[in-house]
């Protein structure tokens, strides 16, 4: 036995002959025009306020180096060991105690040597 689907209920429900939709469109209806009603328009007498033509200034923004993601190094277990009680104590400051900020900071230190000599 094969069910079949009652396709005009169907119809009826989506060409806006629901009883349920059409209560809820006239209950909408009925709210815009209290809420148009209610709240008078009272314009402001003061001059607006003058935009610049370009929008807001702000304060330009350095541009963020890009962080390669993921790039292995081989380190030492002593600098490892050093990095991370290094990060531990600034963590327990309440710093962020990042090692790779560390890493990378070292990494300015010599290339910035490197191009000096």
């Amino acid at each position: 036995m094969k069910k079949t689907l009652d396709t005009s209920s169907i119809t009826n429900e989506l060409a806006g002959a629901s009883s349920y939709f059409a209560r809820a469109r006239e209950e909408k209806h009925q709210e815009n025009k209290k809420a148009e009603s209610a709240a008078p328009v009272v314009q402001s007498q003061e001059p607006p306020v003058p935009v610049p033509p370009y929008g807001v200034p702000r304060t330009p923004v350095p541009p963020r180096r890009v962080i390669k993601q993921r790039q292995p190094f081989d380190i030492f277990e002593d600098q490892y060991k050093e990095l991370k009680q290094i990060a531990d104590s600034e963590r327990i400051q309440g710093l962020p105690g990042s090692m790779s900020r560390m890493v990378r900071e070292a990494i300015d230190q010599y290339l910035e040597k490197k191009r000096k000599a």
